[in-house]
């Protein structure tokens, strides 16, 4: 851990995640695909955000528990309409939904946030008035009072930082699951992801302590190819597999979000926020699907400096602006900046990344254009991308 804020401040100067391609150095293989000249291989390295992102091991975050939701057995009555609708294979009626006690849920009322403290002896002493408190919290006794042969299952409801609400499947019978909401309840529960990445495109950042982060650390990572397939795994320092790349296209993701982190200012400081402690990292996403369509009156920088030194006529603005709809990649980064107020509001910062084969229409009737824009790309595996725009809104702004 750092000793202060300016060494944390120093060490984070440069956020990176993943490298450019290395030379090809001697790498023995036999150990992972069998063979010691199994060729071609390419060598990355890493940082440790870069490690994080695209390992496969579990991630846990704190969400923090507000109550339960209770499900009750189906009565008698419902359990023999159930197995006579099998037999007679008709759809379910409202009235058959109708049928037994429909679930409940159990919030607490009672208000344990904490107010804005810098002083970590008062925030202590708060935090033992609200611990004591707890106890008289009403929702105890409800749960305490619950006929227990009656009910079917108990799912945790937790709440995020931003105050989202989602359910969290518990483990154990009836009766341990209704001790740990009354044990837990509206204190921090751990919630864990199979990995980093929790759906396609979309990160959990909140499993990666951002605040020790070190530039100075570095992972190999070794592409190559195992009869006809990509295969991709980081290597310890003893050259042995440490982990496997579940998803190459992941590698993609990784080099786009770098060349994000490189030409994007904006971008950058977001993540340097939650580096230097100032904010909560939450998602990260990839996606293709955006909702900007540029026109005449909103064009991203880059081409309006472009259309600056060189008249172009209106006609051929519409083409350009026909390309810049097409082959976008959204790279969204979504925090919570601290504030002295202690509101938590998320802010997000869009990096949009343009493939440059959506220019090849123009390339011949805007030679100048195609090759002002072509000395911004940057060349890698993820393709040939520029970026074309960056935006920073806060939620509800």
């Amino acid at each position: 851990m750092f000793q202060n804020q300016k060494e944390m401040n120093n060490r984070n100067h440069n956020i990176w995640a993943i490298s450019r391609p290395k030379s090809p150095v001697h790498v023995d293989l036999r150990h992972i695909c069998g063979e010691a000249n199994r060729v071609p291989f390419t060598t990355y390295e890493i940082s440790d955000l870069g490690k994080y992102l695209l390992s496969p091991s579990q991630v846990e975050i704190k969400n923090r528990l507000l109550g339960c939701e209770i499900r009750y057995r189906p009565t008698f009555t419902r359990k023999i309409r159930e197995k006579t609708r099998k037999i007679f294979v008709r759809k379910r009626s409202r009235s058959d939904e109708k049928e037994g006690i429909p679930a409940k849920m159990y919030l607490s009322q009672m208000d344990y946030t904490l107010p804005p403290l810098r002083d970590e002896k008062l925030k202590a002493q708060f935090k033992r008035i609200h611990d004591h408190l707890r106890s008289y919290d009403p929702i105890i006794r409800e749960l305490s009072a619950l006929e227990t042969t009656k009910i079917d299952d108990v799912v945790g409801i937790t709440e995020n930082i931003l105050g989202d609400r989602s359910l969290l499947v518990l483990r154990g019978t009836v009766e341990e699951k209704i001790e740990f909401v009354k044990r837990f309840l509206s204190e921090d529960v751990g919630i864990v992801f199979k990995s980093a990445c929790i759906s396609e495109g979309l990160f959990e950042m909140r499993g990666y302590d951002f605040r020790t982060y070190n530039p100075d650390n570095r992972h190999r990572l070794v592409k190559f190819s195992d009869d006809g397939d990509f295969k991709v795994c980081v290597l310890g320092p003893d050259n042995q597999v440490e982990s496997w790349v579940q998803d190459v296209s992941l590698l993609q993701q990784m080099l786009l979000f770098e060349q994000s982190l490189q030409k994007s200012s904006v971008f950058y400081e977001s993540v340097k926020q939650c580096m230097e402690g100032k904010a909560t990292a939450l998602k990260l996403f990839f996606y293709k699907q955006l909702d900007i369509n540029y026109s005449k009156t909103y064009l991203p920088t880059i081409y309006r400096n472009v259309f600056r030194s060189q008249e172009v006529a209106p006609t051929d603005i519409d083409k350009v602006l026909d390309s810049l709809n097409n082959l976008q990649m959204g790279i969204s980064f979504h925090y919570v900046p601290e504030s002295d107020s202690g509101e938590k509001k998320m802010c997000t910062t869009l990096s949009v990344m343009h493939d440059f084969r959506a220019l090849e229409p123009i390339k011949e009737e805007l030679p100048f254009l195609y090759s002002e824009i072509n000395k911004a790309v940057s060349v890698s595996e993820a393709g040939k991308y520029y970026l074309l725009d960056s935006i920073k809104g806060y939620q509800n702004g």
